[in-house]
């Protein structure tokens, strides 16, 4: 009940013990009677279901950490890089852009817009002809990245089939749901703390089990903001 609520039926009873009352309203009383009563209910909600979002959170997150790793780590994703640069080097020869250190890695997203005299191959098939020998231990290397990679078909403006790719949880929505959840553990643990200090019965189960259960919360909610934070870096790198 609401504390106005409450304060009214409770001023009720007083000025008349005997007065009947409903069982909403018996229920009403015995209910707001209990100390915290609101702190108490708040606190168990969020300590019920906070754990369901931290554990989907931290496993899209360290799926994202890995597929961050794989790319890092993979030598021969880096091969592949190299050839793309010498194909581009070579197809922009004679102009400002050839001779190039490097590229924008936005660059592979338009691999497929070369293509041959014949329009069917673009070129990555030419680069992946180039990898031939090492197209094993590239999908090998880099599976954590490939499956991290949601695909679905469907068809472009024109109507033609094409695939689709995308993360399988944008990354930064997943970092955003995770510092909301820190910000719903510091608001319930302040909630807590206060609750704690206005009840003095020392055998209150409030008393007896939350402490150990926000930290509980606190030691997951610490590991899945130290996940968020890595997630944040990777994503700046």
């Amino acid at each position: 009940p609401a504390v106005e609520e409450f304060q009214l039926l409770r001023s009720i009873c007083e000025a008349d013990p005997q007065a009947p009352l409903a069982l909403p309203e018996r229920y009403m009383l015995a209910v707001g009677a209990v100390p915290q009563v609101q702190a108490r209910v708040s606190c168990l909600l969020f300590l019920h279901t906070y754990d369901a979002s931290v554990s989907e959170l931290s496993t899209n997150l360290r799926i994202f950490a890995s597929a961050c790793e794989s790319l890092r780590h993979s030598t021969t994703f880096l091969t592949l890089l190299g050839v793309v640069l010498a194909v581009g080097n070579i197809l922009n020869a004679g102009t400002p852009r050839g001779q190039a250190d490097g590229f924008d890695l936005d660059a592979l997203r338009k691999l497929d817009t070369i293509r041959d005299a014949s329009g069917k191959k673009d070129v990555r098939h030419f680069v992946y002809a180039q990898l031939r020998d090492d197209g094993e231990a590239l999908f090998r290397e880099l599976a954590p990245a490939i499956a991290a990679v949601q695909r679905t078909v469907g068809a472009d403006k024109d109507g033609a089939t094409e695939m689709k790719k995308a993360l399988r949880c944008p990354i930064e929505d997943v970092i955003a749901s995770a510092n909301g959840v820190r910000g719903e553990f510091n608001k319930h643990n302040e909630l807590f703390v206060q609750a704690m200090q206005a009840i003095t019965d020392r055998a209150d189960p409030l008393r007896v089990r939350m402490p150990r259960l926000f930290e509980e919360a606190k030691e997951k909610i610490d590991e899945l903001a130290t996940l968020a934070a890595a997630a944040k870096e990777n994503l700046a790198a």
